[in-house]
């Protein structure tokens, strides 16, 4: 293990967990850079639902489109990780309508950027002979 690694292993708890889900030094790094990925990617949202009865007890009792609407009280009264939780959750019945707007407004650029790619393309003019204006203009 490099000397720059092993100080990492041994600044934090979370490094265990980093070596546990990074294989090579890079990602190990970018862990360290950016915890949320660490946070994000050891524990699902489902299994530290499960394990914490304030967060079980909410997702039981209200429906998303409630969670939605108690967003800003519960991010007073949670931690941040349960916060996140629940966040999640409130907002997973607006993902797929967002997702769906999104391709379709995607799609209607993409078609107008097509179309202008080729009504746009050059002219071909071969076939089109000399101007009257440059006729008198040589014959005078």
């Amino acid at each position: 293990m490099t000397p720059l690694l092993s100080a990492f292993a041994r600044s934090s708890a979370a490094a265990t967990r980093c070596f546990a889900i990074a294989s090579t030094p890079a990602q190990i790094l970018r862990l360290r850079a950016f915890p949320r990925l660490l946070s994000a990617s050891t524990a699902p949202a489902s299994a530290a639902a499960a394990h914490n009865p304030r967060i079980s007890a909410l997702l039981k009792e209200s429906t998303p489109e409630q969670l939605y609407g108690q967003l800003p009280t519960l991010r007073q009264q949670l931690t941040p990780e349960e916060y996140e939780i629940i966040k999640e959750k409130a907002m997973e019945p607006y993902k797929q309508r967002n997702r769906m707007i999104g391709g379709v407004l995607a799609t209607f650029v993409a078609g107008i950027f097509a179309y202008s790619a080729v009504m746009s393309r050059t002219d071909d003019l071969s076939d089109i002979g000399p101007s009257p204006l440059k006729k008198a203009a040589t014959s005078a």
